[in-house]
């Protein structure tokens, strides 16, 4: 049972990267699938732990709890005390990588707040709009109180105001819904799952849909609309940072994002849009029923041996 919950995890880190980021909606996409990635996450971490509980219980000199556990997973849990003490190594890793890399972007994201007294600081309702006094071509978006939108003189000077505020629109988007909190979660999981491609193109379509997600709210509200934000993405296609901020112009999403703006927006609907979401909780549900389901079954082997199947 445990090593199918690992496999379970496993499959749903692969789900999001099979997937096409044009169907649908891509605020719709983007929170379903990264609710995909973290249960699967969790499920392998959680039945790594579960297999290695038994094994490091016993080096860690908690002889009858190991005991206890033992009774409670032999039949979960196969391999013996190698395989157990192998999955505790490999939880430890893989929980490791996934803080690692998200404290690393959310140690980037807090330094790339504009200090007061640097540039040009303007409150614009839930968030501050801060021109920087540079001529490199920047735009992005962090999180904090309050959200600040930043873009450089250098990128005013490139391009006109209408085309400005297509930038800006965007860029506000990415503040408003705290996408900076995606990004530190994609982070932990392509951190820990780098090794496995499937995790590796998901995170990929994921950080896409983030970016189409930001370009479709602001073409509704800019003044110029979709082709605004599509021209001003192709005017300043260098305006963009690394993945660990959101920004204008993610140089490795541009040409696939001027291609959807190219297109009439996306209208789902409403039906799709909560068969989308109920899928995925029911996914979930099933995953987190299958490991209370393990426990479960685990805690009826010490209680009452001869009742357990397993």
């Amino acid at each position: 049972m445990i090593p199918l919950l690992i496999i379970s995890g496993l499959v749903l880190l692969s789900v999001p990267g099979l997937v096409s980021v044009r169907k649908g909606h891509p605020a719709h996409w983007t929170r379903n699938a990264l609710a995909v990635l973290l249960t699967g996450f969790a499920l392998v971490v959680a039945g790594l732990l579960l297999w290695a509980a038994p094994a490091w219980l016993d080096l860690l000199g908690a002889t009858e709890l190991a005991r206890v556990c033992r009774r409670m997973l032999g039949g979960l849990a196969p391999g013996g005390w190698q395989a157990g003490a192998t999955a505790g190594i490999v939880v430890v890793v893989l929980a490791g990588m996934g803080f690692g890399g998200a404290w690393r972007v959310r140690r980037i994201q807090r330094r790339m707040r504009v200090e007061s007294w640097l540039g040009v600081h303007e409150r614009r309702g839930d968030h501050d709009l801060v021109v920087v006094p540079t001529a490199d071509l920047l735009a992005y978006a962090v999180g904090g109180r309050p959200p600040q939108v930043v873009v450089s003189q250098g990128l005013l000077d490139r391009i006109d105001g209408e085309l400005t505020e297509a930038v800006c629109a965007h860029e506000v988007v990415h503040a408003r819904y705290g996408h900076d909190g995606f990004i530190a979660a994609l982070a932990a999981v392509a951190a820990a799952f780098a090794w496995f491609p499937p995790t590796r193109w998901g995170v990929a379509n994921v950080r896409l849909a983030l970016e189409r997600w930001a370009d479709e709210e602001a073409g509704a509200v800019a003044p110029t609309g979709r082709q605004g934000v599509r021209s001003a993405l192709l005017e300043v296609a260098w305006a963009g940072l690394g993945p660990e901020v959101a920004s204008f112009g993610p140089v490795d999403t541009i040409s696939e994002r001027a291609e959807a703006l190219s297109d009439p927006p996306p209208r789902p609907s409403r039906l799709r849009v909560v068969t989308g979401y109920v899928a995925v909780w029911v996914a979930a549900l099933v995953a987190t029923g299958s490991l209370a389901w393990a426990t479960g079954m685990s805690i009826l082997a010490v209680t009452n041996p001869g009742l357990c199947v397993l």
